[in-house]
């Protein structure tokens, strides 16, 4: 609740959201961010456990910019937002 309170004033470069926040998922809220238009354009990097199927399912649907499975043992977070951010650069965002 408390991201959808922030976000209501402001428009952070990139969320990173874990699938399993308390209260509300991740998932939820990259859903809630790409269906208001002031904050579509916000790329979203979802962190899902490998292990839980059924969530990753869900974070595919979620129209999440990125999603990357736990452990990030091996994975190189900073590229990845580098090129989320790019991305939003040069679109525009």
């Amino acid at each position: 609740q408390e991201v959808l309170a922030y976000l209501r004033e402001h428009t952070p470069a990139l969320l990173i959201l874990d699938a399993h926040l308390p209260d509300l998922g991740g998932i939820s809220i990259s859903n809630r961010v790409k269906r208001v238009s002031r904050l579509a354009r916000i790329p979203v990097l979802l962190l899902v456990s490998a292990k839980d199927t059924n969530t990753l399912q869900d974070a595919q649907r979620a129209n999440a910019d990125e999603i990357i499975t736990k452990p990030l043992t091996g994975k190189d977070i900073r590229a990845i937002v580098a090129g989320l951010l790019g991305k939003r650069t040069l679109s525009g965002g």
